[in-house]
């Protein structure tokens, strides 16, 4: 919980433009924020190409203990894209926050 509070944390302090983190292609652009201590992505602000939602999404902070051990064995070079997409639908989110906001 500790690493997920310092995301919370980040984002609160800083809301921001985030590029998603795919491995064989370029990457889109989403907005990350905190309100009422929950994570929400939305279309980026400032940045192209920009994600497209209709309403910002409330990332269920449930899945980080889930997908957070996936992203390790995703950067150390595993294959984890099905495990990952099983795990959550906001995966690409999850990558991102963890890459920007834990690095």
């Amino acid at each position: 919980m500790e690493l997920l509070n310092k995301i919370i944390m980040d984002l609160k302090n800083n809301p921001r433009d985030l590029k998603t983190q795919p491995l064989n292609r370029e990457g889109i652009w989403f907005y990350a924020y905190v309100h009422s201590n929950n994570i929400y992505v939305d279309t980026a602000r400032s940045n192209t190409p920009s994600s497209k939602m209709r309403k910002p999404q409330k990332l269920n902070l449930n899945e980080f203990e889930v997908i957070y051990p996936i992203y390790l064995r995703r950067i150390s070079g595993e294959k984890v894209s099905c495990e990952a997409l099983e795990a959550t639908r906001n995966q690409v989110y999850w990558f991102s926050l963890f890459k920007n906001c834990l690095e």
